[in-house]
């Protein structure tokens, strides 16, 4: 790891491809990433969601294949907002992200902005 790169819940700094066409990537990464995947720019914190865990990986690789542009969704648990954020790059219309714990809220919403989706994704507790 680079003196300027923060360590984050990624492991080593680095990002993590997520599905068939996202990358998780971690705050302070600046090297040059793949154009072929779309990032998913997320500080995580002490919230759940890096992208790292299995669970996360199988619900984004469903999304890729069942949501339809336009639809809306419902991610119960939000965490990071990682699933709303990638979900809205695919194309939902409109997506309603709930966590029941105020730091996550606070990271998810943060998240959505930094990802370019917040007005596409409302994020509430």
């Amino acid at each position: 790891m680079s003196p300027t790169e923060k360590p984050s819940q990624h492991g080593h700094g680095q990002p993590i491809r997520i599905g068939r066409r996202f990358l998780a990537v971690p705050p302070g990464y600046d090297q040059p990433l793949d154009p072929a995947l779309t990032p998913i720019r997320l500080e995580s914190g002490k919230v759940f969601g890096s992208g790292a865990h299995p669970t996360t990986q199988l619900c984004l690789a469903a999304l890729e294949r069942h949501l339809r542009p336009g639809a809306a969704l419902l991610d119960l648990g939000a965490g990071t907002g990682i699933l709303a954020i990638a979900a809205a790059k695919l194309g939902a219309a409109e997506v309603l992200a709930l966590d029941t714990d105020a730091e996550a809220v606070r990271v998810a919403r943060a998240n959505c902005a930094a990802n370019g989706v917040a007005g596409q994704v409302s994020v509430e507790k």
